[in-house]
């Protein structure tokens, strides 16, 4: 068991796990990458009705500005599937959401993932999955400290093959 509160770090094993996942560009990229979700969240309110299937748009200005699923992929490396297609592999064990949230029943903050990760993760295999989840809620998905995480991703999580074909 690693409850070694003065170090927050994976594991050798996890660490080269975490480089070969669907985030590693994102962990290789971390000191030279500053994140503003400020203005992430400005853009996503200029978000207007996509004509195309595979593509984003905003109205930015005078102008549309479209981000298609190769922009996407091109930028991040991330699979830019459709989450719809990947349902069906979602694990329907609520085992994280159990073991470190009192069954997910309450919003679980971005605050409470991060001391899971730190603080309370019971084995190197459950900090990962708390740190993959961490990545995707507060990287990604730039959670404000006040809204709760999607319950769902520690779903799928728990499934590290799903996890790296997950959009």
């Amino acid at each position: 068991m690693n409850n070694n509160n003065n170090n927050h770090n994976l594991d050798a094993v996890h660490k080269e796990m975490l480089l070969n996942s669907a985030f590693g560009d994102l962990y290789k990229f971390r000191d030279n990458m500053q994140i503003s979700c400020k203005l992430l969240h400005a853009l996503l309110f200029m978000r207007i009705k996509s004509p195309v299937h595979d593509e984003v748009w905003f109205r930015v200005g005078d102008a549309n500005v479209r981000f298609g699923f190769s922009d996407f992929t091109l930028i991040t490396g991330l699979n830019p599937g459709i989450e719809n297609d990947f349902v069906k592999d979602i694990p329907s064990d609520r085992w994280l959401a159990a073991e470190y949230f009192g069954g997910g029943k309450k919003a679980v903050k971005p605050s409470v993932l991060k001391a899971a990760f730190k603080n309370h993760a019971k084995n190197e295999e459950d900090r990962y999955k708390l740190g993959l989840a961490l990545i995707y809620e507060c990287v990604l998905r730039c959670k404000e400290p006040t809204t709760s995480i999607d319950m769902k991703i520690l779903q799928v999580v728990d499934n590290l093959d799903l996890v790296n074909k997950y959009p």
